[in-house]
């Protein structure tokens, strides 16, 4: 089980996590690993990293030094092995790059398809990181629904059939059930143990930080243009090649799925949410190279004198102790960089996340 729970303390405004009675949380320990319901590489990112693992190229840490001892065979080896680990551009957006073939597969089934024809249908202009990772997650939420509806169309055939025979009818439903049907988000189990459900719903429905403030959504002017921008990005996305269907199929598809896309009132919530509540990927010297949506790393509340820490490991968060965590007591990180200014600190965490600095964290 977890070391922690999510609740909320008397007099809090937010939920937090908190370490439970029975934990052991020790300076360095890792409390948990989360990998996220979305993420996409920042701009300075898509060069020099896998654009489905956010691995980092080490193509600068090859080097074949002819005047070595090695022979011309080994050289040719050594010079094939560099090319294997090199990234290799995606020939048909020259956007994403991948270590290997299998990568390009995965991100693919990840959404990289919808992007795929966004792009082509931009003419290849990427919009912002937070309008890929808006409409990452919108993509992630209609497979979702689609696998749900899959697997319900599959109880049901089963339920209605009526079998040949006993052996028939079991063999039939063995096989119906085990087709696949993918998998809703709940990180590894933890969103469901801490009551955060599972799939889009722990995005949408759970973060609900800044929600109240009169510069959230629709009433904030960036959140409507990212939302507008989004919108038209996903609307992109459903680009049909018009070789392959009628003039009639073309719109009747094209009307059944622009359905499937919100509303901008509802984008630009989830863009506030993303805005109060995503997390910026850094490397160990801290140079950001993308954001990401974790919900359970979500629900950490920011303090001065912060108990834990987050790393990163590609998509992977890490999140550690920075000292003994006594049970009872609130897991909490920092929002902001700790080395800045007080005065900066505050500046920075009002403008982005709402809320002021209180006078007694130092």
């Amino acid at each position: 089980g977890l070391s922690f729970s999510l609740g909320r303390f008397p007099g809090a405004k937010n939920r937090g996590l908190i370490a439970s009675s029975s934990s052991s949380l020790t300076q360095g320990s890792v409390v948990f690993q989360s990998v996220p319901y979305a993420a996409v590489l920042r701009d300075d990112g898509l060069h020099e990293r896998d654009h489905f693992t956010f691995e980092k190229s080490k193509d600068h840490n090859f080097n074949v030094n002819n005047n070595s001892s090695e022979s011309p065979r080994q050289q040719q080896q050594q010079q094939q092995q560099n090319r294997q680990q090199q990234l290799q551009r995606c020939s048909a957006t020259k956007f994403a790059r991948y270590f290997s073939r299998e990568n390009q597969l995965k991100d693919w089934e990840d959404g990289y398809d919808k992007e795929t024809k966004a792009l082509k249908s931009c003419q290849l202009r990427a919009p912002k990181a937070t309008v890929r990772l808006a409409s990452k997650i919108m993509w992630r939420m209609q497979r979702e629904r689609k696998n749900e509806t899959n697997t319900n169309e599959n109880k049901n055939n089963v339920e209605n059939e009526v079998p040949a025979s006993e052996e028939k009818s079991r063999k039939t439903k063995r096989t119906a059930l085990a087709a696949p049907t993918g998998r809703l988000y709940d990180d590894e189990g933890k969103t469901e143990q801490l009551g955060l459900g599972r799939g889009y719903s722990t995005v949408f429905d759970q973060l609900t930080h800044g929600e109240e403030s009169k510069t959230f959504g629709l009433n904030n002017p960036s959140d409507y243009t990212l939302a507008s921008m989004t919108r038209a990005y996903l609307t992109h996305s459903l680009n049909v090649d018009d070789s392959m269907v009628s003039d009639e199929e073309r719109a009747e598809r094209y009307e059944r799925e622009y359905e499937d896309i919100p509303s901008v009132a509802d984008l630009a919530k989830l863009i506030g949410k993303l805005r109060l509540n995503c997390h910026t990927l850094c490397d160990d010297e801290l140079r950001p190279y993308g954001i990401g949506v974790y919900p359970v790393a979500a629900m950490m509340n920011h303090s001065e004198n912060p108990n834990c820490f987050a790393t990163f490991r590609g998509k992977k968060m890490i999140v550690r102790c920075l000292r003994d965590v006594l049970p009872g007591e609130e897991l909490t990180i920092s929002y902001d960089e700790l080395m800045k200014p007080k005065r900066e600190r505050a500046k920075s965490l009002k403008s982005n996340y709402g809320f002021d600095l209180h006078d007694d964290g130092e």
